[in-house]
């Protein structure tokens, strides 16, 4: 079990070396015995900078990917129970600090977007490197996939999720282009 450990935690390091870690650390300033929240953990990077840099700190790590969150606990297992992990969006932070009884934290960490992790994979859907399924979800214990959005939804919700989330100038376009070919095949 060590070894499947330490294979975990060398992936986890090998496979995604993190953005800006000493610009990232200049910010946050980490202080020993200090409390971090890492709101977007992915694998780990950012949070193995934190701990590193502040001898008796402790982390709270939160993600929505259920895989980056097994890689960050190998990555982070040096550290014991200094990380805390949760299985959750940024935006419920406040519920993770309540279970870990934090009142306020000394710094806070969002590297927001997609993951390395979930755009490297052809399987979530999100690569530009190869095929996979239309499945683009952050968290993949959550039912709704790309493919059922696009095989489901009306032609006025797919306009009103690229402009609102994509502002696309195109998007009735792509809407009423994506209902007329679905009415012929099924995307997949």
């Amino acid at each position: 079990m060590a070894q499947v450990m330490q294979d975990t935690e060398e992936r986890a390091s090998t496979r995604h070396v993190p953005v800006l870690p000493a610009e990232t650390l200049e910010a946050l300033a980490p202080r020993a015995g200090g409390r971090y929240l890492d709101g977007t953990l992915g694998m780990g990077g950012h949070a193995a900078a934190v701990l590193s840099a502040a001898p008796g700190s402790e982390l709270c790590g939160l993600d929505r990917d259920e895989q980056a969150l097994d890689l960050a606990r190998a990555r982070l297992a040096p550290f014991g129970g200094r990380a805390h992990f949760f299985h959750c969006r940024y935006s419920r932070f406040a519920e993770a600090l309540k279970e870990l009884q934090w009142d306020k934290v000394d710094g806070a960490l969002l590297d927001i977007g997609v993951s390395s992790l979930q755009l490297d994979e052809n399987g979530r859907g999100f690569s530009f490197y190869g095929d996979g399924p239309l499945d683009m979800r952050m968290d993949v214990s959550q039912p709704l996939t790309a493919e059922r959005i696009l095989a489901t939804y009306d032609a006025a919700e797919l306009v009103r999720i690229f402009k609102e989330y994509g502002e696309e100038r195109f998007s009735r376009q792509i809407a009423r282009a994506i209902v007329a070919r679905r009415d012929k095949e099924p995307f997949t």
